[in-house]
């Protein structure tokens, strides 16, 4: 995928301008002004932003570093997702234990990670060109449902008209949602947006493969998302 540090960063600010704007608003946390900022700060963010890189870079920008398997590391009792995935033996394990999240990857697969704002991000790209995006910041007044809006709105302010389905397969902890997207030169693309929460901690995964090589690469992209797990017991405490 092109400009994908571009990408990150860009969805990254748009996605921390709104949760900053409830954190650290001058009357503290309030969810209140929720439904009014978040189209509003994601729209302005990542606008100002998409105008800023665009002078910086228009190369690819793709992650140099191969991801080493941290499966000797992986907590013992995460908190999975219902129907969580089993994936081949060579695959590696990433893992942020900062942040409490990891996931696996087919091997050699390439990544780095960074910091927008009070989002931190980390950014993937397989063997085969599907590009894996994690966004991971607090916001203890954020539902799955607003942080799939969050997403679609932090998209569609860098310029890409995005379609996002319903949530499916949801629990209390994770969801997930088909998206297509079409950039500003027409480009077509599909994505699988994982959202997940631990109370006070958010996770939104972005999946993504251009739409001419989906159907091809679909089965790799569900095992991908569908790896993913928390290190603490989720939204639901358990």
């Amino acid at each position: 995928m092109k400009k994908i540090t571009i990408l990150t960063m860009i969805i990254g600010v748009a996605i921390g301008s709104s949760a900053c704007s409830f954190e650290f608003s001058t009357n503290g946390t309030n969810s209140s002004n929720k439904p009014a900022n978040t189209a509003n700060n994601a729209s302005n963010a990542g606008n100002s932003n998409a105008n800023k890189a665009n002078t910086t870079s228009n190369a690819d920008s793709k992650p140099k570093n191969e991801i080493k398997d941290e499966k000797a590391t992986k907590p013992a009792n995460p908190k999975k997702q219902t129907n969580s995935v089993t994936v081949p033996a060579e695959w590696v394990w990433y893992s942020d234990d900062v942040r409490g999240y990891g996931f696996s990857l087919p091997a050699g697969s390439s990544g780095e990670s960074g910091k927008e704002g009070n989002v931190d991000t980390f950014v993937a790209v397989t063997p085969d060109d599907i590009t894996v995006i994690v966004y991971a910041f607090k916001d203890a007044s954020l539902t799955k449902e607003d942080l799939l809006d969050r997403a679609e709105k932090a998209l569609n302010a860098m310029g890409e008209t995005v379609t996002v389905g319903k949530l499916t397969g949801e629990s209390e902890d994770y969801a997930v949602a088909d998206a297509d997207s079409v950039d500003t030169k027409g480009g077509k693309s599909k994505l699988k947006v994982l959202v997940a929460t631990d109370v006070s901690d958010n996770y939104v995964m972005f999946v993504r493969s251009d739409d001419k090589t989906y159907d091809a690469k679909k089965a790799t992209m569900d095992m991908i998302w569908g790896s993913f797990e928390m290190y603490s017991g989720g939204a639901s405490g358990n």
